[in-house]
């Protein structure tokens, strides 16, 4: 839980969380004298980690606990910051679901990461969405078909992404594989 808590500081750097947020999102399960309690333990963790980096990973104010802001770099900061002004170069970023693979703790923080994960990947989507557009416009037809496909990948039931690979092919004069792609959509 030691992790997860780190995780959820990480992906909102700089920003205060009260401690029985934190309580609740990770052991729901518990009565708030015990959630509290083990909520000291994970922070006691990662200081000490943050220790074995020769860093504060966390800082406390009372009730209130955050990461501070630039203590530890993360992916999806680095994607949702190129996303606007670089979607091309956003798009090598992103390698998948947000903690993909991840078992969650608890209920609660499961919650709440089905929700951070459903709204990375419509970020995701939009940006390959304007990576492919951006790819296309330069000529770069081979660099605009394998983003389109990424993008399929990311959201098969996503029409408008089907009909943009299809519109690909069909510029670069590959016909059957607009047809495969129309046929698969």
């Amino acid at each position: 839980k030691a992790q997860a808590l780190l995780a959820y500081l990480a992906l909102s750097a700089g920003q205060w969380h009260g401690r029985d947020r934190l309580a609740g999102l990770l052991w729901s399960d518990r009565q708030e004298a015990r959630a509290r309690n083990s909520l000291r333990q994970a922070l006691a963790s990662i200081r000490h980690l943050g220790q074995g980096l020769g860093v504060d990973l966390v800082v406390t104010d009372g009730d209130r606990v955050q990461l501070p802001d630039g203590v530890a770099e993360t992916d999806v900061a680095a994607f949702q910051k190129l996303s606007d002004n670089d979607p091309i170069a956003a798009t090598g970023l992103y390698a998948g679901d947000l903690l993909d693979g991840f078992t969650a703790p608890d209920v609660a923080f499961q919650d709440w990461l089905t929700g951070e994960r459903a709204a990375l990947r419509e970020t995701a989507c939009q940006t390959f969405e304007r990576a492919v557009s951006q790819a296309a416009n330069n000529g770069d037809w081979r660099k605009a078909v394998e983003l389109a496909r990424r993008l399929v990948g990311l959201d098969p039931y996503r029409e408008a992404s089907h009909r943009q690979l299809m519109e690909l092919h069909a510029s670069v004069g590959d016909r059957a594989g607009a047809i495969r792609q129309y046929q698969a959509c």
